[in-house]
């Protein structure tokens, strides 16, 4: 392949993109303390072999020089905490989503029947009212790029978000919450075969199903009643009894079973 061959309009665009691209590092450095000199190459024009090598090293110049590109676009905030403007917008968006998640979990527990031995009673959202005992969904923390301290803090602030935003924060946070109080109610009661039935058929729930029948049937699934240890647990048999008629309640289908009607197994 043959040599480039250098026009004047070769010259005089090499130049002009030569100091934009060498303003663009020390007003960077000086700005924000981001020293980009091993982001682009600033070679001599007589470098250049072919047409091809030219052209790319252009493209690349002048996206590294654009303001429409983020990712050599910064922010700097009162604490001296310098990010570029890509980062900024990723962690927003992931933000974002994550808020979004987590309202859209809120908004389908909330409007979750709520039940009393086993009748339903409101909503819900109503528990507060009905038992001094508000409903809340873990939301992640506000961003606010103005009041980062320090790099780590960003860059934890941004790891929480982008879990978050999986998709599968929520089912972890329930597969620990089914464990927690699978292990509490084998602490409270120890080993019995009626005992091992309720484990067992607990076990089987899949997690996020376990969350919504615990936000629905809190007196029976209050973690306050039982202990893993066993010492300080409260509940008693009849609280399993509870529990394995509700799980069957939920594979049955049957919204209307009434605890009252449940044989007694204590």
């Amino acid at each position: 392949m043959a040599k480039i061959r250098i026009s004047s309009k070769d010259k005089s665009e090499y130049n002009k993109l030569k100091n934009r691209v060498k303003s663009k590092i020390n007003r960077t450095l000086k700005n924000y303390g981001v020293n980009l000199i091993n982001e682009i190459s600033i070679p001599d024009l007589s470098d250049f072999q072919t047409r091809k090598e030219y052209n790319d090293w252009k493209k690349k110049a002048s996206s590294f020089t654009n303001r429409a590109n983020q990712h050599y676009q910064f922010k700097k905030n009162d604490f001296g905490v310098v990010v570029s403007k890509a980062e900024l917008a990723q962690t927003k968006r992931e933000y974002d989503r994550a808020v979004r998640l987590a309202k859209d979990r809120q908004k389908k527990i909330e409007n979750l029947d709520l039940k009393f031995q086993g009748k339903v009673i409101g909503k819900v959202k109503q528990r507060e009212v009905l038992f001094s005992h508000p409903e809340t969904v873990d939301m992640p923390e506000p961003f606010n790029f103005d009041k980062i301290r320090d790099r780590k803090h960003f860059e934890r602030r941004r790891e929480q978000y982008k879990k978050r935003a999986s998709g599968n924060y929520f089912k972890e946070a329930d597969d620990r919450m089914k464990d927690n109080f699978i292990r509490s109610v084998e602490g409270s009661f120890g080993s019995t075969e009626f005992v091992e039935e309720v484990i067992e058929k607990l076990r089987a729930l899949p997690s996020d199903i376990f969350y919504e029948l615990y936000k629905q049937n809190f007196n029976e699934f209050d973690f306050a009643l039982y202990d893993s240890d066993g010492q300080f647990a409260s509940a008693n048999l009849s609280h399993l009894v509870a529990i394995e008629h509700i799980i069957d309640e939920y594979e049955r289908g049957d919204n209307d079973l009434l605890l009252k009607d449940f044989p007694d197994r204590v």
